[in-house]
């Protein structure tokens, strides 16, 4: 399609807006197209699934050097938000109306573990263990 052939020619692109058209497999595809990417924007792009992100996340094709992604009406979950923050160290602003639950469910998790008041800090270890809690829960609902 022509979006794929002016997604492989984007190699130096910083800014990318790709509002409602993106899936999972074009993300694929322009995650390793376009390694210099600060902004992406793919809200209201619902072919865009925790498994999409996982998979760019897992094989670090999502270019880590990212500012801003806005993920607003996806078909995300909060599992997602939990991968971005992990992946993208140089993350500044993520938007998407999933952050508030993320960040309840994340209090109602650090509250109920054991952690003592000094480790209250989310390390990477403590937001593997709040996802699989989340991915229980969602397993769990009838």
């Amino acid at each position: 399609s022509l979006l794929r052939d002016v997604i492989c020619r984007g190699s130096a692109l910083r800014l990318l807006r790709l509002h409602t058209v993106t899936t999972d497999s074009l993300l694929l595809l322009l995650c390793s197209s376009c390694p210099h990417l600060l902004l992406l924007d793919i809200s209201f792009s619902r072919g865009v699934t925790d498994t999409g992100v996982e998979t760019v996340c897992g094989k670090g094709g999502l270019p880590r050097s990212i500012r801003s992604i806005q993920v607003e009406g996806t078909s995300i979950t909060s599992t997602s938000i939990l991968l971005l923050l992990e992946h993208l160290p140089r993350l500044e602003e993520l938007e998407s109306s999933l952050m508030e639950d993320f960040l309840y469910s994340m209090q109602h998790f650090l509250s109920s573990s054991t952690a003592t008041s000094s480790s209250l800090s989310p390390s990477s270890s403590s937001l593997s263990m709040f996802q699989h809690t989340v991915q229980d829960r969602r397993i769990s609902k009838p």
